[in-house]
């Protein structure tokens, strides 16, 4: 019980890590998008004002 217990939370762990570093990464990229695409409609808007 003990060693294979401790090999399977090992696992377990190193599984929930690498899903959360996924999740991380996604919300990342997408934050950075959504950030760009805002700047990008405030820039069109100062544009238009400028016009």
């Amino acid at each position: 019980m003990g060693h294979e217990t401790k090999a399977q939370l090992k696992d377990y762990v190193e599984v929930k890590i690498m899903k959360i570093k996924t999740t991380v990464a996604a919300l990342s990229v997408l934050s950075v998008l959504s950030f760009g695409a805002f700047a990008a409609d405030s820039i069109d808007a100062a544009q238009a004002q400028n016009r």
